[in-house]
């Protein structure tokens, strides 16, 4: 059963999130690093976002570049 889990859909997308956000801690605030949260900010551009792969798009996006 827990074989099944671990394979399972739900779990490998909350594992890929987290380790997207083990790779992006260097470039996020101490208080977003403590685990996987609803939202994200950009203190720089001053936008919200709803998550982590939002976050990283953004941080790689030209409106952030600029």
């Amino acid at each position: 059963m827990a074989q099944q889990h671990y394979e399972g859909k739900k779990h490998r997308r909350n594992a890929a999130r987290a380790q997207l956000l083990e790779q992006l801690a260097g470039s996020l605030d101490a208080t977003e690093t403590t685990g996987l949260r609803s939202r994200y900010s950009c203190s720089v551009c001053s936008v919200v976002l709803n998550s982590i792969e939002q976050y990283h798009a953004h941080l790689q996006g030209s409106k952030h570049q600029n």
